[in-house]
This record gives structure tokens, C-alpha cells and sequence, in this order.
């Protein structure tokens, strides 16, 4: 969300559906909806971040709302109560919790979705549930005790030449082909 937060702002300066006389301005109101993202998005605000947050949300709506005699879209009843809840409740949850990324769904989703894989593909749908929570349990228990082997170069030649040349060089050996002939090969 971020990357694209930081393109959008770049790219309506140069839209061509959106009229000239707006383009900056549209351009300044998503690159101030970043900052919010930004204040949101951030494990431990301070303080001063967080009595900031409201004051900027506020300003954000209004300059949501000052675009409606330019462009279709922009009027009150289009402030959606996503935006209402950044501006009145995400400065309390930010204030009360020292912020809301902890409270981010990601692990749960990434939980639904192997669950979902392991249904679709691994199980034989007799007792699906129970089939999930010990390949779960088994990919958690892996993970836990796996210790990651340390990795060593043992011929050093390979990896300053190169992979693909070391690789032609044996096939030629292999064959029995010259250097001189192998050269119409590559």
C-alpha cells in the first residue's frame, strides 16, 4: 500500500482524467493521506503523532470535500465511514494502545490461506479440521527446531567465473570437443 500511496501522488500530476486545474491539488491531498498512513502504519507513535492525527484527518476530509465543484465523486455523502473512523476513532485507538499496527490481520489471513490450501490440496476431506491443525502444528514444530546449515564455497573458481561458463566448460569436457570448435556452441 505504501509503494502505491507514494506513486499515486506522482502519477495525478500527469493523469489525464483529472483536469489540470486540479491535478496538484489531488496530487497534495494523497501525498497528505500518505503522512496519515504513514502515523497509522507506525508500531509506537509519539505522542505528538498522535494529537497531530487528528487534526490532519479533519483537514483531509474537508480537502476531500473542497473537490467537488471540480471533479464528480467528491461530495459528503461520499465520505465513507472508513474515513469517519480514521478521523474520530483511530486517534483514541492510536492515544489508548500506542498504536494499531499490532492489531494488523495479516497473521490471521496468512493462517486462513494455508488452511484453504491444505483443504483444496493435502487433505482427503474426511475430517478436515483436524487435518489442518496438525499439518499446522507439524509446520510449526519444523520451523521451530530447524537450525539453518552454514553454507561453504568449497571451489571458488566456480562462483568467480560464473555458473553458466563453469557448466559449458564440463559439458565440453564431457563430450570431448576442443576449445577452438566448442566457441560455435555458445
Amino acid at each position: 500500500m505504501n509503494k502505491l500511496l507514494s506513486d499515486l501522488s506522482t502519477k495525478l500530476l500527469v493523469c489525464e482524467r483529472v483536469p489540470v486545474t486540479a491535478r496538484e491539488k489531488l496530487s497534495q491531498h494523497w501525498g497528505d493521506f500518505q503522512i496519515l498512513y504513514s502515523i497509522m502504519n507506525t508500531w509506537s507513535p509519539s505522542q505528538e503523532m498522535v494529537s497531530q492525527f487528528f487534526k490532519l484527518g479533519k483537514q483531509w476530509v474537508m480537502h476531500f470535500n473542497s473537490f467537488s465543484h471540480i471533479m464528480e465523486g467528491f461530495d459528503k455523502k461520499h465520505v465513507t465511514p472508513y474515513m469517519h473512523i480514521m478521523v474520530y476513532h483511530v486517534p483514541k485507538l492510536l492515544k489508548t494502545f500506542n498504536g494499531i499496527k499490532q492489531f494488523t490481520g495479516q497473521g490471521v489471513e496468512k493462517c486462513n490461506d494455508d488452511i484453504k490450501m491444505i483443504y483444496h490440496r493435502k487433505s482427503n476431506k474426511h475430517d478436515p479440521t483436524a487435518e489442518s491443525l496438525r499439518v499446522r502444528f507439524r509446520k510449526n514444530k519444523i520451523r521451530s527446531e530447524r537450525i539453518k546449515r552454514v553454507y561453504r564455497k568449497y571451489n571458488v573458481l566456480f562462483w568467480q567465473k560464473g555458473k553458466k561458463k563453469n557448466f559449458h566448460d564440463y559439458k565440453i569436457k564431457c563430450i570431448g570437443i576442443k576449445k577452438e570448435d566448442a566457441s560455435s556452441l555458445l
